[in-house]
């Protein structure tokens, strides 16, 4: 049952994760308040691939997966890069994602993660009408190319695993996926296709619209650095920003990202949260003409046809949250998106990097804190945040406005580390 009465309540992040618990909780009648310090979809929500990926719930580690760690790291165009400095720091993060990857492991965290993959069917249509955005969205299938069969062969279980959960795939020839997308290389050893795919048309665009309509329906929006937490007991008081000004309220939910278990350390939750950085570039003028999404699984990279051009994305980089991108990274991806679309021509246009808030068991955090009675998180969906932002979203109101949930939240539980 929903709370008797309206709650004021504050969150931390205008991502696509926050600006959805915004959505949702003034949907059920709620005074809230969002505040961030870039503004409204700057972060992972301003450049992400633009999928709504429901298959993708298999998780990164995964057996095998560390045995080709090595090659990736001597090879400076690789899918995965560490800067040397940032190896000690990075070390307990890695082990506690090898530990992930066990075979006993998987099939429970790909449980997890499909079970909000299938609400997502539904509260990411929920949310767009709230918005009166369903124009944003559109659906197709994805299809993930590999260029020889055996690769497939090897990858073959993660398919099959998906299809277990209720996301199946059809195996078509590389002649085939070059007929349906003529600029797709005809040398493509293979493809699988994921019908009912969804892709979002500017996934900023996108999040600039929920605060847009947030804001028209009275909800307030502050640009501000939070700087810390303030208790009374087993209650979160006020948030503090960098001004000097405070925010009041029943509630706090920190959905901030890679940035969020600097919030939650001091309010007693230490969170094995890494900056799993992702690159991308969206190029205008390539000559290349898709109909739909690209997954190149040989490359390790997502080629996405939008409104303003081709982005092409990837990679995963180990630095730090704080440290400078390394832009040749993007361009590595581009020439890796040459093999399988050799007519790319123009690669000029926008280069970007995005700190995805990366857990190592790939599940993200939904849950009431142990420690207060009025706070929440919301973080740690990795390279999911729009796929799973709107269920997030949903998720924490039902919390707050007291519904019981028809979804066992125990996978999700910030202290479950």
């Amino acid at each position: 049952m929903a709370s008797a009465e309206p709650r004021k309540v504050t969150i931390v992040g205008a991502g696509i994760v926050g600006m959805s618990c915004a959505v949702f909780l003034q949907r059920d009648g709620h005074d809230v308040t969002v505040v961030d310090r870039l503004g409204p979809g700057k972060g992972c929500s301003y450049g992400n691939a633009a999928g709504v990926a429901l298959s993708e719930i298999v998780p990164i580690s995964k057996p095998g997966l560390m045995a080709t760690v090595p090659k990736w790291l001597l090879d400076p165009k690789g899918p995965l890069s560490i800067r040397p400095s940032y190896f000690p720091t990075v070390m307990p993060w890695l082990l506690r994602f090898m530990a992930a990857g066990r075979a006993s492991r998987v099939s429970a965290l790909a449980e997890a993660a499909a079970c909000l993959s299938h609400r997502a069917r539904e509260d990411f249509p929920m949310a767009l009408r709230a918005i009166e955005a369903e124009d944003m969205m559109f659906c197709d299938f994805c299809a993930a190319i590999y260029d020889h069969e055996h690769e497939f062969r090897k990858a073959k279980w993660q398919w099959d695993l998906r299809a277990e959960h209720g996301f199946p795939y059809r195996k078509i020839s590389g002649a085939e996926i070059h007929e349906l997308e003529p600029d797709v290389s005809a040398d493509a050893g293979c493809a699988l296709i994921m019908d009912g795919w969804r892709n979002i048309k500017d996934p900023y665009a996108l999040v600039t619209r929920m605060a847009e309509r947030f804001q028209s329906d009275g909800g307030t929006l502050i640009g501000g650095d939070v700087r810390r937490v303030e208790t009374t007991g087993r209650t979160v008081s006020s948030v503090h920003l960098a001004d000097g000004s405070a925010l009041l309220g029943d509630h706090l939910v920190i959905a901030a990202g890679a940035w969020s278990h600097r919030l939650a350390r001091p309010l007693g939750s230490i969170v094995p949260l890494e900056a799993d950085r992702g690159y991308n570039k969206t190029m205008p003028n390539t000559g290349i003409s898709l109909k739909r999404q690209l997954v190149y699984e040989s490359a390790g990279i997502a080629i996405t046809p939008l409104p303003q051009g081709l982005r092409i994305g990837g990679a995963v980089e180990f630095a730090g949250v704080d440290a400078a991108p390394d832009y040749r990274r993007s361009d590595y991806l581009v020439d890796k998106a040459k093999r399988i679309l050799p007519g790319l021509k123009d690669t000029s246009g926008e280069k970007w990097m995005g700190p995805r808030p990366g857990l190592p068991d790939f599940i993200p955090v939904i849950s009431g804190s142990p420690h207060f009675g009025n706070l929440f998180y919301a973080f740690g969906h990795g390279h999911l945040g729009l796929t799973w932002g709107p269920t997030t979203g949903r998720l924490i109101a039902d919390m707050i406005s007291g519904r019981p949930g028809d979804v066992d939240m125990a996978p999700y539980r910030v202290d479950r580390f």
